[in-house]
């Protein structure tokens, strides 16, 4: 704030003018806004529905929140007939989801970005699928669970 004074009729008229004062704040709330990014917000439709159909095939579903891992979207851990799992990844919408998998190799064994390059070694094979603003995948050879997927999924987009 600053302060001067100017005499106006033989007194002294003392001003104030706020605008360093002013700008100071506005410059604080601007670099605030910048550096408080919100979490991108998730459209979980998409995942929803695709849990409501495997249950509506008969499948015991168990889902659970898990840890990143290789992929960029926010992960999903889903336990069926308590014996096989599968990962859903859920993106904040379909053109970030189908960049992300545009990082897959076609066989399914590695992740390559510009900046992440990643070789997987599976446990038995992978199987991509995509829809929407997910992908999912499942690593084994149930044959019940690659047909489900298939069916609800479509082809998928890299792996065994």
């Amino acid at each position: 704030m600053f302060i001067y004074e100017h005499i106006q009729g033989g007194n002294k008229v003392k001003y104030f003018k706020h605008f360093a004062g002013s700008f100071a704040i506005i410059i604080a709330i601007v670099t605030i806004a910048i550096l408080i990014k919100p979490n991108p917000t998730y459209n979980t439709e998409s995942y929803e529905n695709f849990v409501t159909e495997l249950e509506s095939k008969g499948l015991k579903i168990k889902r659970e929140d898990v840890d990143k891992d290789i992929l960029a979207g926010q992960r999903k851990w889903l336990t069926v007939d308590d014996n096989e799992n599968i990962s859903v990844y859920i993106y904040k919408n379909n053109k970030r989801m189908v960049k992300d998998a545009s990082h897959v190799s076609p066989d399914g064994f590695s992740y390559k970005t510009g900046f992440k390059n990643v070789s997987i070694s599976w446990i038995s094979k992978p199987h991509f699928f995509k829809r929407d603003n997910i992908i999912v995948l499942y690593v084994g050879e149930d044959k019940d669970i690659i047909n489900h997927l298939e069916n609800l999924l479509g082809k998928q987009f890299a792996g065994a």
